[in-house]
């Protein structure tokens, strides 16, 4: 049997354990970008959907919360999350950052299934301090639809004697890999639900549909083709760094320098990983906490900073209003991938899709690393972060993640 874990409202529950007073009320993230990137259910029922505008979204809604995303906070209580499902299975897929696959096997622990997806729902629960919703089914595209039915806080238990009673009547767009597209088209031949789809001859599929939809059809008759996976299929989908310094500053110099420093150490973390970026949010966080941000869209993935500081020193003083001084600047590398090039350097596809290295600093950067692992950080680096250099020494400060609790903190 198979458990689909899935975080509600991950990032913002995140965001809750360290603004409990905050429950309740209608909040987002993604203030830094400027578009809704994750909501609240107080925020949803608002009818706010991700990728609304946050201009939009203060002028119809100003009862709502905008804060920036901190996807480092996410990592650390996504890796919590797997961390407690492992304890109660061999085989977990960490399929996203906020969701995973489980394979349960009978009397494991001595416990039947159902009562093992119990607890990890306890523990989870009682452990990070959000909620969570699971399905445990047959298959992969069943267990997921088990998670989707009763959210937030659902638990939806199937087996081969009833996931037909339990997720047939659920609408067909539900189903995990069903598209828009798809969709439009399942409902054009008259197939609005789960068991409408499940009930479709198999003829039918192969002359209207592509091969992956067959795996669907499949799945949700409750054959299992798609495996549960081993290890980590998603991690590191983005990086971010941020820094906080006193006293707050209008300076257009010294913010660059402390932003130029975070997009050093950003893409520094990215060689280490071998990861290349090509969407580049950077950001400012006013003294009363309202984030002003900006994204810069690259040609070709890359994983040094010069290109991004070119930029960044263009765009920053039309982030820099009048009247306002500033707390934390930060950036955060968007749309990652591995590159698989002889430095791990910056690339892009030429008209045969094939890979060429077009970034000079490639070389020089990977030197810096291996300086810097050998004799300490910031023996080297490169010149736009010197003035934060010397700010570190006197009155600025790296922010540190603030120590989480776990079970049993009094707060």
């Amino acid at each position: 049997m198979i458990l689909h874990v899935d975080g509600d409202a991950f990032f913002v529950s995140c965001e809750l354990t360290r603004r409990p007073d905050l429950h309740g009320l209608p909040v987002i993230t993604g203030g830094e970008r400027g578009i809704a990137s994750a909501m609240s259910y107080e925020a949803k029922a608002l009818g706010i959907t991700r990728g609304m505008p946050v201009f939009q979204i203060r002028k119809l809604f100003p009862q709502v919360v905008v804060l920036g995303s901190d996807f480092e906070l996410y990592e650390h209580y996504s890796r919590r999350m797997y961390e407690i499902v492992r304890r109660h299975s061999t085989r977990v897929e960490e399929y996203s950052i906020d969701e995973c696959f489980s394979l349960l096997r009978q009397g494991y622990a001595g416990q039947a299934l159902p009562d093992i997806a119990r607890q990890i729902k306890r523990e989870l629960q009682s452990e990070l301090g959000m909620t969570f919703s699971l399905g445990l089914a047959p298959t992969k595209v069943l267990a997921k639809l088990g998670s989707k039915r009763d959210k937030p806080d659902g638990l939806v238990i199937t087996d081969e004697s009833n996931f037909t009673r339990e997720l047939y009547h659920m609408p067909v767009g539900k189903i995990w890999g069903v598209g828009r597209q798809t969709e439009k088209l399942l409902y054009a031949y008259g197939v609005d639900t789960v068991g409408k789809f499940a009930m479709l001859p198999h003829s039918f599929l192969v002359q209207h549909f592509a091969s992956p939809i067959h795996d669907l059809w499949q799945e949700v008759r409750g054959e299992s083709v798609m495996p549960v996976g081993a290890g980590d299929l998603s991690k590191h989908k983005s990086i971010q760094k941020t820094r906080t310094f006193h006293p707050n500053t209008d300076s257009t110099s010294i913010l660059f320098s402390h932003l130029a420093k975070n997009i050093e150490n950003a893409f520094t973390y990215a060689r280490a990983l071998n990861l290349s970026a090509s969407i580049i949010n950077i950001f400012i966080l006013t003294s009363d906490f309202r984030y002003r941000g900006v994204d810069i869209k690259l040609s070709n993935f890359t994983n040094t900073p010069e290109e991004v500081l070119g930029k960044s020193r263009k765009l920053l003083p039309k982030l820099i209003k009048r009247g306002e001084v500033y707390r934390k600047t930060g950036v955060t590398l968007l749309d990652t991938q591995a590159i698989d090039t002889p430095l791990g350097g910056s690339v892009v596809r030429d008209l045969f899709d094939e890979y060429k290295t077009r970034d000079k600093f490639t070389g020089a950067h990977h030197a810096m690393d291996r300086l810097n692992e050998r004799y300490g950080t910031r023996v080297i680096s490169t010149a736009s972060t010197l003035s934060s250099r010397q700010l570190s020494s006197s009155t600025a400060k790296l922010e540190s993640l603030p120590r989480l609790p776990s079970l049993g903190d009094v707060w």
